[in-house]
């Protein structure tokens, strides 16, 4: 089987990413401004990086869908992930705390946790692969159908042979 690069859905980077290095950078130019040293500064900038990124910029990745595989790309590290769609049975999905109308969120409370990522269950056999992810608005339910429909017909293919 050859495996095909080319994208049939790229999504882009979550806006809170830019908001987080946004307030990263200008938290310390800030304090320097204000007198603060150095030092100081520093501290309170990966104090405040590390923060807001855990609470609203985690797992924020660009999702590349192809044909045989989903690639995970995710920020600021550069760390890719590959997932083969051609051996997954069933395909399923968690909400983050942000989407009201879901039934599928990840706590069963909304409230109780700050779970900013949602997140895409590729099912193969008994075993699950929870992939979590952060992205767009509207760019994760696009993914999650095109993969839903890959998964589809790659069972149709399996059932003809």
């Amino acid at each position: 089987m050859t495996i095909s690069n080319n994208p049939i859905l790229q999504t882009r980077l979550p806006i809170n990413f830019y908001v987080w290095v946004i307030i990263s950078l200008l938290v310390p130019i800030v304090f320097l401004i204000n007198g603060m040293p150095l030092s100081s500064s520093l501290l309170y900038f990966a104090l405040i990086a590390f923060l807001v990124y855990v609470s609203i910029s985690r797992y924020a990745c660009n999702i590349m869908v192809c044909k045989e595989f989903i690639e995970i790309s995710y920020a600021p590290l550069g760390i890719k992930e590959k997932y083969d769609l051609t051996k997954i049975d069933r395909l399923d999905y968690k909400k983050g705390y942000y989407d009201f109308t879901s039934k599928k969120e990840w706590a069963g409370n909304r409230f109780a946790a700050n779970i900013p990522n949602d997140g895409i269950i590729l099912i193969k056999g008994n075993e699950e692969y929870v992939i979590k992810v952060n992205c767009r608005f509207g760019d994760f339910k696009k993914a999650y159908v095109v993969i839903q429909a890959i998964v589809a017909e790659n069972k149709r293919k399996k059932k003809k042979k």
